[in-house]
Parts: structure tokens; C-alpha cells; sequence
């Protein structure tokens, strides 16, 4: 077994930046025992992610440890990879037992039947132990479908040295947040503009529009969070008319417009690493923002903002989920490995490596980091402004729909009603197919 502190110890012993394939050394594939029960897993490493086996492997360990008579055979994979051998298996019935779940995605697998509920393997105490956010998006039809690897939260990071220089201080509380029409006077005065070409921009922009990052901008136009445009999508998640094209919602889309075109203070395409590299004043993201600047640009100096709002301040959550395949053929032994990896300090040995909001209330009481500024602001996000994102069975159809009809617009869509208009009917086409 593997303790949380010599976990950071054989991390430190191991370059993140490795080939996956050279960390085998430290935890091999397991093979089946003769007469072992066997459970299979699918995980993700790769990129920022290589690694995340070291943990998984660590926690099967100890697993098989208390459970002598079942192995755990694993097999890793950069994201794009996983998602598209999560396909191929689950298209042959012959997935995985524990499938890697990505939160939105998991109503669309539970209402496939790809996974199955486990609720009657968590007791009350377990459930408790997971934050409200990942609880509900772990439940689809009122069943739990698998507990979170971790959680996720929003905010503006900035330049901390360029506004102190400025003389900007932003703030660092929630009850202090400051609203995009603050914020953009701000970004304008970071922008630079040398004969029509911009230098540097206020905003950093380092991949393209998606419903997770963007979201929150149009969700939160709503006056409340009863609106319909707050909402973005109605209560059995197959219409997005009267939602994402209400009058409130068409002002928000207009306004993500104008911060590319009207107001140049983002770019229109990608740029690697704006704002470490000093090419933007601010970014916009989760906490991967931070272990990006912490492995890659050691010196660099960050602050971190709550998330800006139009009207009723939010921010998107969800991260990846374990849970069960409906073909599974052990599915108490399954569960069990499930409620085991995502256990209170199994999830604190994840947090370690992750550095992402956890899932689970014991880790967040337990990970010291939550307890002060700056990282105490994104546990405070969670817990005080975290909404899940839209349910829908169809969530890849209104992720598509909403990220592509959010790149037009970086590129001068001239009619935004009527883009807007146009992706709504085009998404509930969609959607209609699930009723």
C-alpha cells in the first residue's frame, strides 16, 4: 500500500512530463490471479494528465489489498483516446467495469443503458460525504450512478504584477465580485493596439468556445436563477426555444460577440499560453489554470478574481465520475471498487496529484489549501455559485450546438438574433430524438 505522502514522494521521483509508458515500472498491469475475479478499468493520462495513473494504481492496490480474491486490470489513455476506445468497447457490449464518466455525458450513458444506478451500495453517510453538485450530477431519474473523482470551479486569473502596477486591485471575495460591465473597462485598458494590431490582449483566449467556459456568461444574463435564460434549457432537458434565445440570453450572446469584435480585448483564434507569456491581462478557467503556471512557469506571478457576471453570478462544476457497466458481470464487486476510489481518502490522495477541487467533503476539510486565499476562493465558488451544467440526455448535441454557434460569433456573425434563433431550433431538432 501506498500512503498519501509516499505517493508525493514517488511523484517527485517521477518527470510529469514522462512517456506514460515509463511509469509501468512503478505500478505494472496487474494480471488475474488464477481464480481471481477480475474488474477492468479505462483511464486517462497523457498531457497534463500523465500521472493519473500512478494514483489510480496506488488506490487498486490497496484495494486488492482488502479484497484479496479480485484483481484490477487497467489500461490508460490520452483523453481523445479514451473517449473513442470508451466508444468502440461500449458499442461491442464489452466495456469496462468501472466506466470513466465525464459529468454532463452521464445521463446520456445511464439513459442508453451504458451504466447502471448503484445507489443501494451507498449508505446516507456516503452520499452525505459527496458535494451537492456532483451528487446531482451523479443522479439521473432519481437513481445514483456513481460518485466523482473530483470537482471542478471557475474564475478570473490575472497578472498579478501588471496590476499592481496599474494600481488594480480585484477582488478577492465573492461578496465583492464584480460584474463584466467592471471588468471590461478593465480589460480594455489592458489591451494594446499598435496600427490595427493588436499586441496584447486584456482577455486570453487558448481554445475554442465551449458550453463549460462560456456558459456561465449566457447563463447568467437571468435575472434570477428562476429565469429562463439562467436555466438554458427546459426542466426534461429536450428544448433550448424560450431558454438560450430569450431576450436575455440573445443580450449575453451579443456581448461575448463584442468582446471579440467590438472591443478587440480577446482574439478570435487560440493563442498558446496568453497569459503567462504575457499576451493577455486575464484568463478565464478552472484550476488547471494554476498547475499549468506551477509546472511550466515557476516565476510567474497570479491572482485569482471570482468569476464575472451579467446579472446573477454562477459557475459551471462537474469533472469525471466512476461508475458501473450495466454488463458488467460482478456489479457488487464493481460498486465496491467504485465507493473505494472515490472514498474520502482515496480522494485526498487524488487532490494531491490533481490540485482540483475534490469531490468529496473529507477531502475538501482535509486539503489545507481551501482554507486561505487565493485557493480558499474557488472552494467558496463551488459551494456558493456552483450549478451544474444543463441536463440533458443530448448534451453532446447542445455542447456542439452551443460551441459552434459561440465560434461564429468570435468571427462577426452580423445578425446574432438570428444565429441564436437558428441554433435553438437546430439543437431541439436534436433533442427531439430522446423524447
Amino acid at each position: 500500500m501506498l500512503s498519501s505522502r509516499g505517493f508525493l514522494r514517488l511523484l517527485g521521483a517521477v518527470s510529469l512530463g514522462a512517456a506514460a509508458g515509463s511509469l509501468e515500472q512503478f505500478f505494472p498491469p496487474r494480471a488475474a490471479a488464477a481464480g481471481a475475479l477480475t474488474l477492468t478499468f479505462f483511464g486517462q493520462t497523457g498531457g497534463n494528465n500523465t500521472g493519473r495513473e500512478l494514483v489510480h494504481r496506488a488506490i487498486f492496490r490497496k484495494f486488492e489489498k482488502a479484497h484479496p480474491g479480485i484483481r484490477v486490470v487497467d489500461q490508460y489513455f490520452p483523453w481523445e483516446e479514451l473517449q473513442r476506445k470508451l466508444s468502440v468497447a461500449i458499442a461491442g457490449n464489452n466495456p469496462p467495469d468501472v466506466i470513466y464518466a465525464d459529468a454532463p455525458l452521464l445521463p446520456s450513458y445511464a439513459h442508453a443503458g451504458v451504466i447502471r444506478p448503484i445507489g443501494e451500495y451507498f449508505t446516507k453517510g456516503d452520499l452525505a460525504d459527496i458535494v451537492p453538485q456532483s451528487l446531482q450530477d451523479a443522479t439521473y431519474n432519481g437513481q445514483f450512478y456513481g460518485p466523482p473523482e473530483s470537482q471542478s470551479a471557475q474564475a478570473l486569473y490575472y497578472n498579478a504584477e501588471w496590476f499592481d502596477k496599474a494600481g488594480i486591485k480585484p477582488p478577492q471575495r465573492l461578496n465583492d465580485a464584480w460584474p463584466w460591465s467592471k471588468w471590461l473597462d478593465v480589460l480594455r485598458g489592458f489591451t494594446k493596439i499598435n496600427n490595427g494590431r493588436v499586441l496584447v490582449y486584456g482577455l486570453e483566449r487558448v481554445q475554442p468556445p465551449n458550453l463549460y467556459t462560456d456558459g456561465p456568461m449566457i447563463r447568467s444574463s437571468g435575472a434570477t436563477r428562476q429565469s429562463n435564460a439562467f436555466k438554458a434549457i427546459s426542466p426534461d432537458g429536450l428544448h433550448t426555444q424560450g431558454y438560450l434565445d430569450s431576450d436575455d440570453a440573445i443580450g449575453a450572446f451579443q456581448f461575448f460577440q463584442d468582446l471579440f469584435q467590438k472591443h478587440k480585448v480577446a482574439p478570435a483564434a487560440p493563442i498558446h499560453d496568453m497569459l503567462a507569456t504575457g499576451k493577455a491581462a486575464v484568463a478565464i478557467g478552472s484550476e488547471s489554470i494554476i498547475g499549468n503556471l506551477k509546472r511550466n512557469y515557476k516565476d510567474f506571478h497570479y491572482g485569482i478574481a471570482p468569476l464575472p457576471f451579467l446579472k446573477t453570478p454562477l459557475s459551471h462544476t462537474g469533472s469525471l465520475h466512476y461508475t458501473v457497466a450495466t454488463r458488467t458481470k460482478h456489479p457488487a464487486e464493481a460498486a465496491a471498487l467504485v465507493k473505494f476510489m472515490a472514498n474520502g481518502p482515496n480522494s485526498l490522495m487524488m487532490f494531491e496529484f490533481l490540485q482540483q477541487v475534490p469531490g468529496s467533503r473529507y477531502a475538501l476539510a482535509h486539503a489545507d489549501v481551501y482554507k486561505t486565499y487565493p485557493r480558499k476562493l474557488l472552494r467558496d465558488t463551488l459551494e456558493q455559485w456552483g450549478v451544474v451544467r444543463p441536463k440533458t440526455v443530448g448534451y453532446r448535441e447542445l455542447d456542439l450546438g452551443v460551441s459552434t454557434a459561440l465560434a461564429d460569433l468570435t468571427t462577426g456573425v452580423s445578425d446574432v438574433p438570428a444565429r441564436i434563433k437558428q441554433m435553438t431550433q437546430s439543437i431541439d431538432a436534436q433533442l427531439a430524438k430522446y423524447k
